[in-house]
């Protein structure tokens, strides 16, 4: 299903990492490094020191390249207080639509590189509600965001629980 508001990876990528409680974005009026680089492959070494001065423990590089048919992100991950090189080097493909979505899936990466467990920005939650009428399944991100019906039955509907590898829902249902 499409994001709404075809929002970039960066949003989900900052709002998927600021969620974690763990890691704060130091904002970009406080970099002294470009805010941007010609490329990942031709960027200069991190400058540990200038980002160490503005208080960042971490530094995330990353480059996107966008076809109408898919995005393609390519991050790293630097931590400047030790000046060590990269913890983390990937390159992730989606749909332009999943934008937001591989943003937030990029950010519980980052996470797990940092402490060993990952994050979980990019998880869904099952409750029930009768805002529709009847007692109705709705899924929605961990933050609450992108709410929608997982069922429209009219009947009494209950107890959601995701199935083993998360692809579907178990619930009962009475009608």
């Amino acid at each position: 299903e499409g994001e709404r508001g075809g929002q970039p990876p960066l949003a989900g990528l900052g709002g998927g990492l600021e969620f974690s409680m763990l890691y704060d974005l130091t904002p970009e009026a406080a970099f002294i490094d470009p805010v941007t680089s010609p490329s990942l492959t031709s960027a200069p070494p991190v400058k540990c020191q200038n980002w160490k001065q503005i208080g960042a423990d971490y530094l995330v590089q990353g480059m996107l390249e966008v076809t109408p048919e898919a995005m393609r992100v390519t991050y790293r991950v630097h931590d400047v207080v030790k000046c060590t090189a990269k913890i983390v080097s990937k390159q992730r493909t989606a749909r332009p639509e999943n934008a937001r979505r591989l943003g937030k899936s990029i950010a519980d990466e980052i996470v797990g590189a940092l402490t060993g467990v990952p994050g979980v920005a990019d998880t869904e939650m099952a409750y029930v509600s009768s805002r529709i009428g009847s007692k109705e399944v709705f899924v929605m991100d961990a933050n609450g965001d992108n709410q929608r019906a997982a069922t429209q039955w009219g009947t009494i509907t209950t107890f959601p629980s995701w199935d083993p590898d998360a692809s579907g829902l178990v619930l009962t249902t009475y009608g």
